[in-house]
């Protein structure tokens, strides 16, 4: 602990290496707060094999710099795609960008940890989700129809089938 006066008269006391600064009469946390408005990351759908994007602010609302070192993902359908590390200055925010690859037809949820030096979660955890879904592919049960001549006036009626196989 340190005990001290500034030329105020305010009375403060640090404590844990500097950690926590209290001041009479309230609390100042001189340490890097990390937040975000949502806790998940939702891709919604995603076609087999085709990358999609979505983004996630980070916040530092607290008071020194908030460091990140590492983005982790268990699965290699979701990625962090930015570069390491990143420092956010007091009040300030950056944009994270996270992409989705499904490879089969089905749900992905994993986590994304992110590593820092913030006061309040030095592991902080956010939720990736994404449905993997093939893309429509829409097939016809002929290449061609063939009406030869057909007189002014007059009407000639062919079908053909169409398939959805996506």
């Amino acid at each position: 602990y340190a005990i001290a006066i500034d030329g105020q008269g305010n009375k403060w006391i640090g404590t844990d290496g500097g950690l926590g600064v209290y001041r009479e009469g309230g609390v100042i946390l001189k340490v890097p707060v990390i937040s975000t408005d949502v806790n998940e990351v939702n891709f919604g759908f995603g076609y087999l094999n085709v990358v999609k994007y979505d983004t996630l602010i980070v916040r530092n609302t607290g008071h020194e710099n908030l460091n990140i070192s590492n983005v982790q993902i268990g699965s290699s359908n979701f990625r962090y795609e930015g570069t390491l590390p990143v420092i956010i200055a007091p009040g300030d925010s950056v944009n994270f960008v996270f992409s989705f690859r499904p490879q089969v037809s089905g749900n992905y949820v994993d986590t994304a940890v992110i590593v820092n030096n913030s006061y309040n979660y030095p592991t902080f955890r956010v939720v990736l989700r994404g449905r993997g879904v093939r893309p429509a592919y829409i097939s016809s049960s002929v290449d061609t129809l063939r009406f030869g001549n057909v007189r002014v006036q007059d009407s000639l009626i062919l079908s053909f089938k169409l398939y959805n196989s996506g």
